[in-house]
């Protein structure tokens, strides 16, 4: 009697178990489901953000749609797909690395290539904070080398 005693109390832990996750899974759903919305729009700013920073190259691979798909690149079709569709990919040039993120159906994978090969995945504020920190780091070589030149150019020589 102790076996099927134990599989019933098994069977009875387990559906408890399914019942307590079932609200925790839904709840997280909801909360990425929410958040995705917003995602394109939010990808749209960021991208317009970067390219608003001198010397920065930014690279935007926009979701292609059914009818590009299955016809291919054709002039018209180019027409009717314009840089308003949904980003695929975002793809920040700086130094020696590259910051991209993918923009999958309400998900976004982050990383940083080196010089051409995968390095690593990031979650996406360690990946903010690493590539605002290469900016930063670009910004204040291109403006010490402006400076530098300009003094060159008017006093003869470089302090």
């Amino acid at each position: 009697m102790q076996g099927p005693r134990s599989a019933e109390h098994l069977a009875a832990v387990d559906e408890h178990e399914r019942a307590s996750t079932g609200p925790v899974l839904d709840t997280s759903a909801a909360l990425v489901r929410a958040e995705s919305d917003h995602l394109d729009a939010t990808l749209h700013a960021l991208a317009t953000r970067l390219s608003s920073v001198p010397g920065l190259k930014v690279t935007v691979t926009y979701r292609q749609g059914k009818l590009r798909r299955l016809l291919g690149d054709l002039p018209y079709i180019n027409d009717l797909n314009r840089r308003t569709g949904p980003i695929h990919k975002l793809v920040v040039a700086i130094g020696p690395s590259s910051y991209w993120v993918d923009a999958g159906h309400g998900s976004i994978r982050c990383g940083r290539d080196e010089q051409g090969l995968v390095s690593e995945e990031l979650a996406f504020s360690a990946w903010a904070t690493a590539l605002f920190d290469e900016i930063v780091k670009q910004n204040l070589i291109n403006y010490e080398s402006m400076v530098a030149l300009r003094r060159l150019v008017e006093q003869d020589r470089v302090d």
